[in-house]
Protein backbone atom coordinates (compact mmCIF):
# COMPACT_ATOMS: atom_id res chain seq x y z
CA UNK A 1 0.00 0.00 0.00
CA UNK A 2 1.23 3.33 -0.87
CA UNK A 3 1.26 5.70 1.71
CA UNK A 4 1.46 9.27 -0.25
CA UNK A 5 -2.49 8.91 -1.15
CA UNK A 6 -3.67 9.98 2.27
CA UNK A 7 -2.01 12.82 2.93
CA UNK A 8 -4.89 14.08 5.02
CA UNK A 9 -4.87 11.02 6.86
CA UNK A 10 -2.58 10.12 10.03
CA UNK A 11 -0.21 7.70 8.12
CA UNK A 12 1.47 5.89 11.18
CA UNK A 13 -2.04 5.73 12.64
CA UNK A 14 -3.65 3.35 10.01
CA UNK A 15 -0.17 1.79 8.88
CA UNK A 16 -0.64 -0.05 12.71
CA UNK A 17 -3.50 -1.45 12.32
CA UNK A 18 -3.66 -3.57 9.20
CA UNK A 19 -4.94 -5.94 10.70
CA UNK A 20 -8.20 -4.49 10.44
CA UNK A 21 -8.81 -6.05 7.21
CA UNK A 22 -12.31 -4.55 6.91
CA UNK A 23 -10.80 -0.74 7.46
CA UNK A 24 -8.27 -1.60 5.37
CA UNK A 25 -9.89 -3.04 2.24
CA UNK A 26 -13.50 -1.35 2.31
CA UNK A 27 -13.42 2.38 4.33
CA UNK A 28 -9.57 3.11 3.81
CA UNK A 29 -9.92 3.65 -0.01
CA UNK A 30 -12.91 6.32 0.72
CA UNK A 31 -11.17 8.36 3.15
CA UNK A 32 -8.69 9.86 0.13
CA UNK A 33 -9.05 13.34 -0.11
CA UNK A 34 -11.86 14.33 -3.20
CA UNK A 35 -13.62 10.85 -2.53
CA UNK A 36 -16.27 12.48 -0.16
CA UNK A 37 -18.74 12.12 -2.58
CA UNK A 38 -17.86 8.18 -2.83
CA UNK A 39 -17.37 7.94 1.32
CA UNK A 40 -21.10 9.59 1.43
CA UNK A 41 -22.51 7.37 -1.14
CA UNK A 42 -21.17 4.04 0.78
CA UNK A 43 -22.59 5.32 4.11
CA UNK A 44 -26.29 5.72 2.48
CA UNK A 45 -25.91 2.41 1.19
CA UNK A 46 -25.18 1.16 4.69
CA UNK A 47 -27.76 2.85 6.34
CA UNK A 48 -25.09 5.13 8.42
CA UNK A 49 -26.55 8.50 6.54
CA UNK A 50 -30.00 8.85 5.97
CA UNK A 51 -31.13 8.43 2.46
CA UNK A 52 -34.15 10.59 2.01
CA UNK A 53 -35.26 13.76 3.89
CA UNK A 54 -38.47 16.19 4.32
CA UNK A 55 -38.12 19.81 4.80
CA UNK A 56 -38.06 20.57 8.33
CA UNK A 57 -40.45 23.59 7.43
CA UNK A 58 -43.79 24.39 9.20
CA UNK A 59 -46.50 23.81 6.29
CA UNK A 60 -44.23 21.74 3.94
CA UNK A 61 -43.02 18.20 3.85
CA UNK A 62 -41.47 18.04 0.79
CA UNK A 63 -38.88 15.37 -0.13
CA UNK A 64 -35.05 17.41 0.14
CA UNK A 65 -32.13 16.20 -2.13
CA UNK A 66 -28.63 17.08 -1.33
CA UNK A 67 -26.89 19.86 -2.74
CA UNK A 68 -23.52 21.65 -2.19
CA UNK A 69 -22.82 24.22 0.26
CA UNK A 70 -20.14 25.67 2.08
CA UNK A 71 -20.17 23.46 5.30
CA UNK A 72 -17.61 20.91 6.82
CA UNK A 73 -19.39 18.08 5.16
CA UNK A 74 -19.37 19.98 1.89
CA UNK A 75 -23.42 18.83 0.95
CA UNK A 76 -26.67 19.78 2.78
CA UNK A 77 -30.11 18.25 2.16
CA UNK A 78 -32.48 21.05 0.98
CA UNK A 79 -36.30 21.42 -0.09
CA UNK A 80 -36.61 20.87 -3.98
CA UNK A 81 -39.47 23.54 -3.83
CA UNK A 82 -38.08 26.63 -5.20
CA UNK A 83 -38.12 29.33 -3.01
CA UNK A 84 -38.01 27.03 0.01
CA UNK A 85 -35.39 27.60 2.43
CA UNK A 86 -35.72 24.37 4.17
CA UNK A 87 -32.52 22.69 4.83
CA UNK A 88 -31.19 20.07 7.36
CA UNK A 89 -27.09 18.59 7.48
CA UNK A 90 -26.61 15.37 5.88
CA UNK A 91 -25.84 14.08 9.24
CA UNK A 92 -29.29 14.89 10.44
CA UNK A 93 -30.47 11.95 12.54
CA UNK A 94 -27.32 9.88 12.11
CA UNK A 95 -24.45 8.27 14.54
CA UNK A 96 -22.71 11.55 13.89
CA UNK A 97 -25.17 14.33 14.26
CA UNK A 98 -23.62 15.59 17.66
CA UNK A 99 -19.97 14.76 16.57
CA UNK A 100 -18.03 17.54 15.83
CA UNK A 101 -14.81 16.58 13.23
CA UNK A 102 -15.04 15.33 9.61
CA UNK A 103 -16.96 12.09 9.33
CA UNK A 104 -13.81 10.61 7.81
CA UNK A 105 -12.12 11.31 10.91
CA UNK A 106 -14.73 9.95 13.19
CA UNK A 107 -14.92 6.63 11.83
CA UNK A 108 -11.20 6.06 12.11
CA UNK A 109 -12.05 7.17 15.74
CA UNK A 110 -14.32 4.00 15.73
CA UNK A 111 -11.46 2.18 14.39
CA UNK A 112 -9.49 3.29 18.01
CA UNK A 113 -12.30 2.01 19.98
CA UNK A 114 -12.54 -1.40 18.24
CA UNK A 115 -9.10 -1.74 18.75
CA UNK A 116 -9.32 -0.62 22.64
CA UNK A 117 -7.10 2.61 22.25
CA UNK A 118 -7.19 5.00 25.06
CA UNK A 119 -9.18 8.38 24.29
CA UNK A 120 -5.62 10.19 25.15
CA UNK A 121 -3.72 8.21 22.44
CA UNK A 122 -6.42 8.23 20.12
CA UNK A 123 -7.26 11.91 20.28
CA UNK A 124 -3.52 12.56 19.76
CA UNK A 125 -2.76 10.43 16.90
CA UNK A 126 -6.38 12.05 14.98
CA UNK A 127 -5.41 15.69 16.44
CA UNK A 128 -9.01 15.42 17.43
CA UNK A 129 -9.74 17.24 21.04
CA UNK A 130 -10.16 14.72 23.57
CA UNK A 131 -13.67 15.09 24.33
CA UNK A 132 -14.57 14.67 20.63
CA UNK A 133 -13.15 10.98 21.23
CA UNK A 134 -14.74 10.58 24.27
CA UNK A 135 -18.01 10.92 22.68
CA UNK A 136 -17.58 8.90 19.93
CA UNK A 137 -16.32 5.67 22.43
CA UNK A 138 -19.67 6.27 24.72
CA UNK A 139 -21.52 6.76 21.76
CA UNK A 140 -19.65 3.45 20.85
CA UNK A 141 -20.27 1.99 24.20
CA UNK A 142 -24.33 3.10 23.89
CA UNK A 143 -24.95 0.93 20.98
CA UNK A 144 -23.06 -2.23 21.56
CA UNK A 145 -25.02 -1.98 25.26
CA UNK A 146 -28.59 -1.53 23.28
CA UNK A 147 -27.64 -4.47 21.27
CA UNK A 148 -26.60 -7.02 23.75
CA UNK A 149 -29.83 -5.99 25.48
CA UNK A 150 -31.94 -6.22 22.41
CA UNK A 151 -30.76 -9.47 21.29
CA UNK A 152 -30.86 -11.81 24.82
CA UNK A 153 -30.92 -14.96 21.73
CA UNK A 154 -27.36 -14.79 21.38
CA UNK A 155 -26.35 -15.30 25.33
CA UNK A 156 -28.72 -18.34 25.84
CA UNK A 157 -25.78 -20.46 27.65
CA UNK A 158 -24.73 -24.29 28.34
CA UNK A 159 -26.42 -26.82 26.57
CA UNK A 160 -27.26 -30.79 27.10
CA UNK A 161 -24.47 -31.94 29.49
CA UNK A 162 -22.72 -28.58 29.33
CA UNK A 163 -21.25 -26.42 32.32
CA UNK A 164 -21.47 -23.64 33.32
CA UNK A 165 -19.79 -21.58 36.60
CA UNK A 166 -21.29 -19.33 38.32
CA UNK A 167 -20.16 -16.63 41.13
CA UNK A 168 -20.76 -13.08 42.08
CA UNK A 169 -18.37 -10.47 41.92
CA UNK A 170 -16.56 -10.01 44.31
CA UNK A 171 -15.88 -13.64 45.63
CA UNK A 172 -12.52 -15.34 46.94
CA UNK A 173 -13.12 -17.97 43.90
CA UNK A 174 -12.54 -14.37 41.89
CA UNK A 175 -11.36 -12.14 42.99
CA UNK A 176 -9.08 -12.24 46.18
CA UNK A 177 -6.97 -9.76 45.70
CA UNK A 178 -10.27 -7.01 45.55
CA UNK A 179 -11.56 -8.43 48.43
CA UNK A 180 -7.98 -8.26 50.58
CA UNK A 181 -7.39 -4.23 49.60
CA UNK A 182 -11.58 -3.61 50.25
CA UNK A 183 -11.49 -1.74 53.64
CA UNK A 184 -15.03 -1.76 55.71
CA UNK A 185 -15.41 2.08 55.90
CA UNK A 186 -15.52 2.17 52.08
CA UNK A 187 -19.01 1.90 50.32
CA UNK A 188 -20.33 -1.69 49.62
CA UNK A 189 -18.74 -2.92 46.63
CA UNK A 190 -21.42 -3.15 43.29
CA UNK A 191 -22.46 -7.07 43.11
CA UNK A 192 -22.25 -8.27 39.84
CA UNK A 193 -23.49 -11.86 38.68
CA UNK A 194 -21.17 -13.60 36.27
CA UNK A 195 -21.98 -17.06 34.81
CA UNK A 196 -19.48 -18.76 32.54
CA UNK A 197 -20.35 -21.54 29.75
CA UNK A 198 -17.46 -23.63 29.42
CA UNK A 199 -18.47 -24.66 25.95
CA UNK A 200 -16.61 -21.89 24.27
CA UNK A 201 -13.41 -21.69 24.32
CA UNK A 202 -12.45 -19.25 25.87
CA UNK A 203 -15.17 -19.22 28.11
CA UNK A 204 -18.22 -16.86 27.02
CA UNK A 205 -19.16 -15.38 30.54
CA UNK A 206 -22.58 -13.37 30.43
CA UNK A 207 -22.71 -10.93 32.93
CA UNK A 208 -25.26 -8.42 35.12
CA UNK A 209 -25.60 -5.88 38.09
CA UNK A 210 -27.50 -7.73 41.04
CA UNK A 211 -28.08 -5.08 43.67
CA UNK A 212 -31.53 -3.32 43.45
CA UNK A 213 -32.03 -0.97 40.84
CA UNK A 214 -32.35 2.86 42.74
CA UNK A 215 -35.90 2.63 40.63
CA UNK A 216 -36.84 -0.17 41.62
CA UNK A 217 -36.35 1.40 45.98
CA UNK A 218 -38.43 4.69 44.36
CA UNK A 219 -40.98 2.47 43.20
CA UNK A 220 -41.26 0.16 46.91
CA UNK A 221 -41.33 3.88 48.73
CA UNK A 222 -43.87 5.26 46.21
CA UNK A 223 -46.48 2.08 46.23
CA UNK A 224 -46.03 2.00 50.34
CA UNK A 225 -47.09 5.82 50.15
CA UNK A 226 -50.06 5.03 47.77
CA UNK A 227 -50.86 2.16 50.31
CA UNK A 228 -50.56 4.17 53.41
CA UNK A 229 -48.12 2.45 54.67
CA UNK A 230 -45.80 6.09 54.50
CA UNK A 231 -48.96 8.42 55.48
CA UNK A 232 -48.98 11.60 58.10
CA UNK A 233 -49.48 9.50 61.27
CA UNK A 234 -47.44 9.94 63.21
CA UNK A 235 -44.55 7.79 63.48
CA UNK A 236 -43.66 4.88 65.80
CA UNK A 237 -40.51 5.35 68.22
CA UNK A 238 -37.06 4.55 65.88
CA UNK A 239 -35.77 1.84 66.40
CA UNK A 240 -31.95 0.82 65.90
CA UNK A 241 -31.65 -0.38 62.43
CA UNK A 242 -30.36 -4.37 62.62
CA UNK A 243 -27.33 -4.52 60.76
CA UNK A 244 -27.33 -8.29 60.84
CA UNK A 245 -30.97 -8.58 59.44
CA UNK A 246 -30.41 -5.63 56.56
CA UNK A 247 -27.82 -8.17 55.58
CA UNK A 248 -29.81 -11.71 55.33
CA UNK A 249 -32.66 -9.22 53.17
CA UNK A 250 -29.92 -8.35 50.97
CA UNK A 251 -28.22 -11.93 50.39
CA UNK A 252 -31.59 -13.56 50.50
CA UNK A 253 -32.83 -11.05 47.71
CA UNK A 254 -29.18 -12.05 45.64
CA UNK A 255 -29.67 -15.32 45.68
CA UNK A 256 -33.17 -15.05 44.36
CA UNK A 257 -31.58 -13.08 41.97
CA UNK A 258 -28.97 -15.39 40.72
CA UNK A 259 -31.47 -18.14 40.58
CA UNK A 260 -34.02 -16.32 38.28
CA UNK A 261 -31.06 -15.04 36.54
CA UNK A 262 -30.15 -18.69 35.88
CA UNK A 263 -33.68 -19.97 34.93
CA UNK A 264 -33.73 -17.26 32.46
CA UNK A 265 -30.26 -17.69 30.74
CA UNK A 266 -29.43 -21.24 30.98
CA UNK A 267 -30.81 -24.44 28.42
CA UNK A 268 -32.20 -27.29 30.40
CA UNK A 269 -29.74 -30.27 30.88
CA UNK A 270 -26.81 -28.36 32.53
CA UNK A 271 -24.53 -28.47 35.10
CA UNK A 272 -24.42 -25.74 36.99
CA UNK A 273 -21.34 -24.72 39.26
CA UNK A 274 -21.43 -22.48 41.43
CA UNK A 275 -21.00 -21.20 45.76
CA UNK A 276 -23.24 -22.93 47.88
CA UNK A 277 -23.83 -19.07 48.89
CA UNK A 278 -25.25 -18.00 45.93
CA UNK A 279 -26.67 -21.20 44.48
CA UNK A 280 -27.59 -23.21 46.99
CA UNK A 281 -28.60 -26.88 45.41
CA UNK A 282 -32.30 -27.66 46.57
CA UNK A 283 -33.75 -24.53 45.35
CA UNK A 284 -31.76 -24.56 41.91
CA UNK A 285 -33.34 -27.83 41.32
CA UNK A 286 -36.82 -26.77 42.62
CA UNK A 287 -36.94 -23.38 40.96
CA UNK A 288 -34.48 -23.76 37.45
CA UNK A 289 -34.74 -27.63 37.17
CA UNK A 290 -31.38 -27.43 37.04
CA UNK A 291 -28.54 -29.83 38.82
CA UNK A 292 -25.87 -28.39 40.02
CA UNK A 293 -22.50 -28.99 42.23
CA UNK A 294 -20.83 -26.73 44.46
CA UNK A 295 -17.81 -25.10 43.77
CA UNK A 296 -16.49 -26.17 47.41
CA UNK A 297 -16.82 -29.46 46.83
CA UNK A 298 -14.61 -29.30 43.84
CA UNK A 299 -12.13 -27.13 45.76
CA UNK A 300 -12.24 -29.64 48.54
CA UNK A 301 -10.62 -32.18 46.25
CA UNK A 302 -7.57 -30.30 45.25
CA UNK A 303 -4.21 -31.09 47.09
CA UNK A 304 -2.72 -29.02 48.77
CA UNK A 305 0.89 -28.24 46.66
CA UNK A 306 -0.71 -27.86 43.36
CA UNK A 307 -4.49 -26.31 44.09
CA UNK A 308 -5.70 -26.77 40.06
CA UNK A 309 -9.60 -26.87 40.77
CA UNK A 310 -9.15 -23.10 42.31
CA UNK A 311 -6.80 -21.94 39.77
CA UNK A 312 -8.68 -22.68 37.21
CA UNK A 313 -11.71 -20.88 38.23
CA UNK A 314 -9.28 -17.76 38.97
CA UNK A 315 -8.23 -18.26 35.35
CA UNK A 316 -11.87 -18.76 33.96
CA UNK A 317 -12.79 -15.54 36.09
CA UNK A 318 -9.63 -13.71 35.07
CA UNK A 319 -10.74 -10.74 32.74
CA UNK A 320 -14.20 -10.58 33.80
CA UNK A 321 -12.88 -10.08 37.27
CA UNK A 322 -11.08 -7.08 36.37
CA UNK A 323 -14.34 -5.82 34.73
CA UNK A 324 -16.22 -5.76 37.23
CA UNK A 325 -13.33 -4.19 39.06
CA UNK A 326 -13.38 -1.47 36.59
CA UNK A 327 -16.56 -1.43 37.27
CA UNK A 328 -16.65 -0.45 40.98
CA UNK A 329 -15.74 3.19 39.96
CA UNK A 330 -18.10 4.07 37.57
CA UNK A 331 -22.00 5.35 38.53
CA UNK A 332 -24.46 2.16 37.71
CA UNK A 333 -25.83 3.50 34.68
CA UNK A 334 -22.10 3.46 33.04
CA UNK A 335 -21.25 0.11 34.99
CA UNK A 336 -24.55 -1.60 33.20
CA UNK A 337 -22.75 -0.50 29.81
CA UNK A 338 -19.43 -1.33 30.26
CA UNK A 339 -20.73 -4.87 31.25
CA UNK A 340 -23.04 -5.21 28.34
CA UNK A 341 -19.87 -3.37 26.40
CA UNK A 342 -17.71 -6.28 27.30
CA UNK A 343 -20.50 -8.78 26.55
CA UNK A 344 -20.75 -7.49 22.87
CA UNK A 345 -16.85 -7.66 22.73
CA UNK A 346 -16.85 -11.70 23.25
CA UNK A 347 -19.52 -12.37 19.98
CA UNK A 348 -18.78 -9.28 18.06
CA UNK A 349 -15.54 -8.32 18.39
CA UNK A 350 -13.20 -11.23 18.35
CA UNK A 351 -11.12 -9.17 16.33
CA UNK A 352 -10.56 -5.93 15.13
CA UNK A 353 -11.81 -6.34 11.69
CA UNK A 354 -14.87 -8.04 12.63
CA UNK A 355 -15.63 -5.25 15.62
CA UNK A 356 -15.33 -3.08 13.52
CA UNK A 357 -17.81 -3.93 10.67
CA UNK A 358 -20.26 -4.99 13.55
CA UNK A 359 -19.96 -1.69 15.24
CA UNK A 360 -21.24 -0.13 12.05
CA UNK A 361 -24.29 -3.07 11.37
CA UNK A 362 -25.38 -2.16 14.81
CA UNK A 363 -25.07 1.63 14.06
CA UNK A 364 -26.84 1.35 11.50
CA UNK A 365 -29.90 -0.31 12.95
CA UNK A 366 -29.98 1.53 16.08
CA UNK A 367 -29.90 5.07 13.77
CA UNK A 368 -31.70 4.35 10.30
CA UNK A 369 -34.94 5.52 9.63
CA UNK A 370 -34.90 3.12 6.59
CA UNK A 371 -35.83 -0.61 7.21
CA UNK A 372 -33.96 -2.09 4.65
CA UNK A 373 -31.54 -1.98 7.49
CA UNK A 374 -32.56 -5.20 8.88
CA UNK A 375 -31.84 -7.38 5.61
CA UNK A 376 -28.87 -9.81 5.96
CA UNK A 377 -27.34 -8.57 2.92
CA UNK A 378 -25.95 -5.85 4.41
CA UNK A 379 -22.74 -5.20 4.42
CA UNK A 380 -22.43 -7.98 2.36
Amino acid sequence: MKVDIKDDIDIKWSESERSCGYFVNVIWPLLERGHEVDLYNWLKDQCLLRRTGKCPEKFCGTDMTWTKARVRDKFNWQCTISGCVGRLPIRHGSFFSNIHCEIKKALEVVLGWCERRSIEECSLHLDLLPKVVSRIYKQCIEVAADYVSMHPEEWSLGALGGVVVVDVFPSIYMSPKFLAKTSPTEPRPKRILCIADLKCLPPRIWMSLLDEKPEDRKKEKREKKENGEDGMASPPPKRKRSGTKSLADREEKGVGAVLAHLAQVVLPGTKVVGSSRWVPLQPLQRLTGLSGTSVESLVALDKPDSKSALNNLREIWKTAAEICEEAQGLPRKDARCYILEYMWRQIHGSSISSAMENILRHIAMKYSSDKIFESNALFN
